[in-house]
C-alpha cells in the first residue's frame, strides 16, 4: 500500500483529492495538511511515497517544499493557474492537475505514479504478485494469478478471483491500465478478463474458467485477437 499525503490551504480543495484517493483504494493517506510549514516538519520525519501539493501556499511555497526536502518522495502539483507546470516540470515532478481536478485526471496522475514505481509489483517474478482493494473500510488482497475477470458495475468494479467475489470502487480503464497488459485483455466496455482463464472463445463471446461467458465488444474484437495470437500454435 502507497502512502500519501494532501497540502492544499483550501479544505475543499483537501477533500476532493481525499475522495478521489479513497475512490482508488490504492493509497493510504498519512496526512492532510493547510500548513506548508506542518507539512514540510511531517515529511522531514515521515516520508511519504506520494505528494499531492499546492503550490500557493502561505509561509513556505509548494515549490519551496519541493526544493528543500532532501529525501524527494514524488510529487503531484495541485494548482489553478497553469504557468507554475513549467517551473514543476523543472523539479521533475510527477504531473501538473490544473483545479477543478476531474476523477479521470486524477486517475492517469495514479496510473503514471503506479507505472514508474518500483513498488508496483514484486522485483522478484517468481514472487507472488497481489493487489489490494478496499472493500469498505477493509483493505483485502487479491493475486493477480487468481483473477479470472473484473466487471464493470457503474462506479465499482467487480473482481471475480478464486471462486470468490470482490467489489470496490473505480473504474474499468484504471484497472486496465494498471494491470499487465500481457495478462488481462479488455473484450467489452463492462469486462476485463485474464487470457490464462479463457477456456474457449468465438467471435461474439469469451467462455472462462469459470463457465462465465462474456461478449466481445466490437471495439475490442482486434486487440483482444492481437494478444491471442501469440498463443496460436
Amino acid at each position: 500500500m502507497y502512502t500519501c499525503i494532501i497540502i492544499d490551504d483550501e479544505p475543499i480543495a483537501i477533500e476532493v483529492i481525499k475522495t478521489y484517493i479513497e475512490r482508488s483504494a490504492l493509497l493510504e493517506i498519512a496526512g492532510t495538511f493547510t500548513g506548508s510549514v506542518s507539512a514540510f516538519e511531517f515529511l522531514q520525519k515521515y516520508p511519504a511515497d506520494l505528494v499531492f501539493i499546492d503550490i500557493q501556499m502561505p509561509g513556505m511555497t509548494g515549490l519551496e517544499i519541493i526544493k528543500t526536502l532532501a529525501r524527494k518522495p514524488k510529487f503531484i502539483i495541485t494548482s489553478a493557474y497553469r504557468e507554475y507546470a513549467l517551473d514543476g516540470y523543472d523539479l521533475d515532478v510527477l504531473d501538473f492537475l490544473v483545479k477543478p481536478v476531474s476523477y479521470e485526471r486524477f486517475l492517469k496522475s495514479l496510473s503514471k505514479f503506479i507505472n514508474t514505481s518500483a513498488l508496483t509489483l514484486p522485483a522478484n517474478p517468481a514472487s507472488p504478485r497481489f493487489i489490494f482493494i478496499r472493500e469498505g473500510k477493509k483493505m483485502t488482497k487479491i493475486f493477480l494469478d487468481s483473477i479470472i475477470y473484473l466487471e464493470s458495475q457503474k462506479d465499482h468494479i467487480r473482481i471475480v478471483a478464486g471462486g470468490e467475489n470482490f467489489t470496490t470502487r473505480g473504474t474499468m480503464s484504471y484497472y486496465e491500465q494498471w494491470l499487465p497488459k500481457s495478462e488481462f485483455s479488455r473484450v467489452h466496455r463492462s469486462y476485463l478478463v485474464s487470457v490464462s482463464k479463457i477456456k474457449a472463445y468465438t467471435d461474439d463471446d469469451v467462455e472462462m474458467s469459470d463457465g462465465k461467458l462474456i461478449p466481445i465488444g466490437e471495439l475490442y474484437r482486434k486487440a483482444f485477437r492481437d494478444i491471442l495470437q501469440k498463443h496460436f500454435l
